[in-house]
């Protein structure tokens, strides 16, 4: 990554354009597209997704999914926080 490019997303971070959070879901059928779903709904942009089944600690039955987003600053993240607790999924804000 170029000093530029690094500069740029840090500002995109700290202005709340870009979010990072940790997905917890239940490993089965359609977790994900739920997950999709609501972002969709939200308006929100996804960058990346780092889909693992492995690490973190997580049982059997779950996976974690790392999830970047663009966003259109705080009022939107806390929009998109609030539609995901209110579907029953845990996350967490990754910085």
């Amino acid at each position: 990554m170029t000093p530029l490019a690094k500069i740029i997303e840090r500002g995109l971070l700290k202005d709340g354009r870009q979010l990072r959070i940790r997905v917890y879901l239940l490993d089965r059928p359609g977790a994900l597209f739920q997950l999709t779903e609501i972002l969709a709904r939200e308006r929100a942009n996804i960058v990346e997704t780092i889909h693992n089944r492995s690490y973190y600690g997580v049982s059997l039955a779950e996976t974690v999914i790392d999830v970047t987003l663009e966003t259109r600053g705080a009022g939107h993240i806390t929009s998109i926080s609030h539609a995901l607790s209110e579907a029953g999924f845990r996350f967490e804000r990754i910085l």
